[in-house]
């Protein structure tokens, strides 16, 4: 009995054991195939999930079955079971047994007892039943269990065939065979600019920071549509993210933004039964751009801007750095655009209206498109380049051009090549589109406008100095320049270019017929408004010698000219730049036109000007005697009015008050009006020194008197009247306005000594003026002889040649 129940035993553990392994292998499959379903990992996780499974169904065979059935059964243990599940026995068997196993035997009554009750146990066992001593739940269950996941694992093999054998060859030989689903989803990224389609390689996609991430979930023809697409996202470098249902744009694609995006994200999609395998990587990595850019420029050779090697003495280029979106250069300069990237590029592109340059990394060529003008179509042609346009580690961009000095430059040769440096046309604006290593393309392009300096025609600004429009015919004309510096008002140019003056002189023409108003063309110092035959060329005494500014002092000399009583002429200072790509220009002054008249007519122009001269002099002179009246009259006035300022009266008050205050009016009065007479004086001192010098330039026979007459007694006594007198007034006109202000607020302050110094210095001004009054009217004085004297003669002439006339007619008469 007790063989049979240990037999029992071991078959109930097989039985159960092998239920129990059965159950883990049915669940091991069920999770495997969920996870892999609908996750779909890598074979690493399939081949982990494998040993797990493999582990979890060794344990349970280990501990269900060969534990269990390795264990042994002793007859004790298997009687006392007995025992337990059946009381009946009454411990006999359980006495049975040890006695069996005794090795001592009892003997005597004790003998007869354990026989009796081993026989009584023998009769009992034979009656009992041991399925009773089993507990088949525990079976049932392990073995039902074990039954229906064989049975669902059989039935899903039947009916999912494919899904099963790809289950089999993804989980356990390990392929990279996919699952088929009812519902696909393509996902990529549409990259700016102009919404690129771009891929993600290996899951990976890398977008510019700060830029807007644009994907798309796009479902094939042949799959189902799902009704929504969910997205997902967390932050790779930090927490958080978030979820959210996609767009639908049409039929099969669904669309999401993600406006700005600064961090790392990892993306899932999920829609139908669709979901991504693994988390989509979005790297967020630095965009292309420019941190630099300089144009080592070679200028033009007449702008003289170019710095020479200390040894070879060549033309060396010069850095010119750009620090915003324009630069400005000369025409015609040569330069080479050298740019440094942030990062390695793959390639770059160089557009403007009418020529694209695009070159890869270290490739000594470029792909050259060009356009005959802005508006017709590019023409694409490869081009062999000196030195790779993009260097060999994708950070310095160096591409050689020239600034045209034409609208329409040549880009290409005749043969079809395009020119080296590449030609850009005046102003033109660089739009430079950057591809990085990354695949990251430029979301604008980058834009540069280099604009085009035109060198200008030299500026001429030329004045007559001491000459008027009526010469004489042994006349000097001096010319001089009128342009002062801006930076230093010392400095007065005639002619000023912008890079340099290669020559300037005087051009004149002699007018030959009824002399004409000069034409608009002339009167704007254009030289193209006059013929070139008929103007004569007289070269300056002094040369430019390329300088930017040239200080004209020049004189031209009328007598060489041989000209006639009456006859005109035209003059003007002609002033021509170094440019030998767009000029020379050539620029003139404005023109001056003069008549040759006689010394006699000369000498009464003269006295015309002195006349007008004189009479305002007269004026001043007045308004100089007026102030010292003004003054005067005050200061009795002051002086009547000192005995009443102490009465006590209000309206005496009041009267002194207003006295006071008309007596400071007056006195800042005189004050404006002497600084206006002194001014008035320092022009007719000058106007007096331009006579001079008129008398002096035309050459005037015994005009040497005339000359020191007014040298001595109009403009030395008039400049010592500008620097001196006039300035003593002012300061004591000032110091008496200054007391008189003391005094109306009530200060102690004396008035009249102030007042008699300015009247004293008023007093010796005038003197002075009426003195210089003098010698005009003595100069006209001599004037009104001089051409009393020259109607006499004329009036000679006019009487000799009446009687000539009359001694011929009768002659005449007399013959006949």
């Amino acid at each position: 009995m007790l063989s049979r129940l240990r037999s029992r035993i071991r078959r109930y553990v097989l039985l159960e054991g092998s239920a129990l392994v059965l159950v883990v292998l049915g669940c091991a499959f069920w999770i495997s195939l969920g996870v892999d379903y609908w996750l779909e990992p890598a074979v690493g996780v399939r081949q982990a999930l494998l040993l797990i499974v493999l582990a979890a169904v060794a344990a349970a065979f280990a501990w269900y079955l060969l534990l269990r059935l390795v264990r042994q059964f002793r007859t004790r243990a298997l009687a006392l079971v007995l025992e337990r599940r059946f009381p009946e026995l009454n411990d006999r068997l359980i006495t049975a047994v040890e006695l069996a196993e005794s090795t001592r035997r009892p003997g005597g009554l004790t003998a007869a007892m354990f026989q009796r009750t081993a026989r009584e146990a023998a009769e009992l066992v034979q009656r009992l039943e041991l399925r009773e001593v089993f507990n088949v739940r525990p079976l049932a269950r392990a073995t039902g269990l074990a039954g229906l996941l064989v049975i669902s694992v059989a039935a899903f093999g039947l009916a999912a065939s494919d899904v099963f054998a790809t289950w089999f060859h993804r989980s356990v030989l390990f392929t990279g065979e996919l699952y088929r689903r009812e519902t696909e989803l393509h996902i990529f990224v549409l990259a700016e600019p102009g919404e690129r389609r771009a891929e993600f390689e290996n899951g990976i996609y890398k977008h510019p920071r700060g830029g807007d991430l644009t994907f798309v979930a796009e479902v094939p023809a042949e799959k189902k549509v799902p009704d929504k697409v969910k997205f997902s996202f967390r932050n790779v470098e930090s927490r958080g993210g978030t979820s959210d249902f996609m767009t639908k744009i049409g039929q099969r694609q669904f669309r999401q933004k993600l406006a700005g995006l600064h961090q790392s994200i990892d993306l899932s999609v999920r829609g139908g039964d669709f979901s991504t395998r693994t988390p989509l990587r979005v790297e967020v990595v630095e965009p292309p751009q420019i941190e630099r850019i300089s144009l080592d420029s070679l200028y033009p050779e007449y702008t003289g801007l170019n710095r020479l090697d200390e040894h070879s003495h060549a033309r060396r280029r010069q850095p010119v750095p750009v620090l915003g979106a324009q630069v400005s250069l000369p025409a015609g300069t040569d330069f080479l655009l050298e740019a440094r990237s942030n990062k390695p590029l793959r390639r770059f592109r160089i557009q403007t209206d009418r020529i694209e340059i695009a070159a890869e990394r270290g490739a000594a060529q470029a792909s050259v498109s060009t356009a005959a003008s802005a508006e017709k179509a590019l023409s694409t042609r490869m081009l062999a380049t000196p030195e790779p346009l993009l260097s060999d580690d994708g950070r310095t961009i160096a591409v050689p051009y020239v600034l045209a000095v034409t609208p329409e430059p040549e880009l290409v040769s005749a043969a079809g090549v395009a020119h080296i440096p590449f030609r850009l046309q005046p102003d033109a604006v660089l739009r430079v589109t950057l591809f990085d290593e990354d695949g990251i393309e430029s979301s604008e392009p980058i834009r540069l406008a280099i604009n085009s300096i035109a060198d200008k025609p030299p500026l001429v600004e030329t004045r007559l100095k001491g000459i008027g429009n009526s010469i004489t015919r042994q006349a000097t004309i001096p010319v001089v320049g009128e342009s002062a510096d801006p930076q230093d008002a010392s400095k007065v140019y005639g002619v000023t270019d912008d890079y340099g003056i290669a020559d300037a002189h005087f051009e004149y023409k002699v007018e030959t017929a009824k002399p004409e108003a000069p034409s608009t063309e002339a009167a704007k110092g254009d030289p193209k408004g006059d013929s070139a035959a008929k103007f004569q060329v007289v070269p300056f005494t002094n040369n430019p010698q390329g300088g930017k500014q040239f200080a004209v002092d020049e004189k031209f000399k009328v007598l060489p000219l041989d000209l006639g009583i009456g006859q005109r002429f035209t003059l003007k200072v002609v002033a021509v730049d170094a440019d030998n790509l767009t000029g020379p220009h050539i620029s003139s002054g404005t023109p001056h036109s003069f008549q040759v008249v006689s010394d006699d007519e000369l000498l009464a122009l003269v006295a015309v000007k002195e006349l007008n001269i004189r009479r305002r002099f007269e004026q001043i002179l007045d308004e100089v005697k007026n102030t010292r009246k003004d003054l005067l009259l005050f200061r009795s006035r002051l002086d009547e009015a000192r005995n009443m300022r102490s009465d006590p009266k209000v309206e005496v008050r009041q009267q002194l008050a207003a006295l006071d205050m008309a007596t400071v009016t007056l006195v800042e009065r005189s004050i404006n009006g002497i600084r206006k007479n002194a001014n008035e004086t320092q022009s007719i001192e000058q106007e007096f020194g331009d006579i001079r010098d008129e008398l002096e330039n035309n050459a005037v026979p015994d005009v040497k008197p005339m000359l020191e007459r007014i040298d001595e007694g109009i403009i030395i006594p008039l400049h010592s009247i500008n620097t001196l007198d006039y300035n003593h007034i002012d300061d004591s006109l000032v110091l008496l306005r200054k007391v008189l202000e003391e005094a109306v607020q009530e200060i102690r302050a004396d008035p009249f000594a102030r007042f008699d110094e300015s009247a004293d210095l008023l007093n010796l001004t005038i003197e002075r003026l009426e003195a210089v009054l003098a010698q005009m009217l003595k100069l006209e004085t001599v004037n009104e002889a001089l051409q009393m004297l020259r109607d006499i003669i004329k009036a000679q002439e006019e009487l000799q040649e009446k009687t000539r006339l009359e001694r011929k007619k009768k002659l005449i008469e007399g013959l006949q």
